[in-house]
């Protein structure tokens, strides 16, 4: 008799324990994907942020005449759309979108100038309002929870 109650109280503690252990875990996974998503943000935040710096080059400036080849220590524009289709919500991929695409169409009107004097204005202004509603939309969503 002795030996039920002892393998009951020995069952219902490691019950216990693997609740315990088991809310550790999940809480240890929503603290990762907290971070994840807070450092797509910030990588998103630094790709837009030198978006924005190459958009406003002084265009009357002799010593740029192109686009920079790429940004340097950004992530390639497909690995963060990868990483917002998975971490991320569907208007921030609705944005992002809108931010590559723009840069696209900055890079493809680049390839057929000989200055950046010669770029289209509404180019670059569609690409300086994806950039701003990206930017918008980053800075409220890292202040939500998770």
């Amino acid at each position: 008799m002795t030996h039920l109650f002892t393998s009951r109280r020995d069952r219902e503690q490691w019950e216990r324990q693997k609740e315990r252990q088991n809310a550790e875990w999940a809480r240890q996974r929503q603290d990762k994907l907290a971070d994840v998503r807070a450092q797509v943000y910030l990588d998103l935040m630094e790709f837009s942020q030198n978006l924005t710096l190459i958009l406003d080059i002084d265009l009357d400036s002799e010593e740029r005449d192109a686009l920079p080849d790429q940004m340097s220590d950004l992530l390639h524009p497909a690995r963060l759309s990868a990483r917002i289709r998975l971490y991320l919500d569907e208007d921030v991929l609705a944005a992002w979108w809108r931010v590559a695409n723009s840069y696209a169409s900055v890079r493809e009107a680049a390839k057929d100038i000989d200055s950046l004097e010669a770029m289209p204005r509404d180019v670059i202004k569609r690409a300086s309002e994806a950039v701003e509603v990206l930017q918008s939309l980053l800075r409220s969503r890292v202040h939500e929870p998770s």
